[in-house]
């Protein structure tokens, strides 16, 4: 089958598709949470009047990732929402995530929830790597925004 020089034209004006861990990063853009100049220590709580707040924190880089994922660049970020039970401070999700500014994207790498008992990674310390919680961990991250965002997050002082 041959194609138009019309059809040609309009194949190559289509945008690349973004990947999950590109719109991510665009998502953590949107919410402020990254900015051209993250500084080294960021520790900050956003703030919503109906839901939980959400802290952000910039923690040390977990040792045990593969070296083909991370570059100068790249710094890691803890996202939690936290709640209280007995006095017990609980979270309700945590997730480490890797922060990749020279390619603009956002890779989950673990996943936690006190109340049901989960802990997850993606990148064991063993060189193992886990492919179903890459994919189940990015795609909740993205709905996890989504909701942050329409829930009217925003960044407190």
């Amino acid at each position: 089958m041959e194609l138009t020089h019309k059809q040609v034209a309009k194949i190559l004006r289509r945008k690349p598709r973004r990947t999950v861990y590109q719109m991510n990063y665009a998502r953590l853009k949107q919410l402020g949470v990254i900015t051209d100049q993250t500084p080294e220590e960021a520790t900050f709580t956003t703030d919503s009047s109906s839901v939980m707040d959400l802290t952000v924190e910039r923690i040390e880089m977990p040792a045990y990732l593969p070296e083909y994922i991370v570059n100068e660049s790249c710094f890691a970020l803890s996202l939690a929402h936290y709640s209280k039970q007995n006095g017990d401070l609980l979270t309700d999700p945590e997730m480490v995530l890797l922060i990749d500014p020279k390619n603009e994207r956002v890779e989950a790498l673990t996943f936690e929830s006190t109340l049901s008992g989960t802990y997850q990674v993606v990148y064991q310390s063993n060189k193992q790597y886990v492919p179903i919680y890459q994919k189940e961990h990015n795609k909740f991250l993205a709905g996890w925004l989504t909701n942050i965002k329409n829930q009217g997050h925003a960044l407190a002082a």
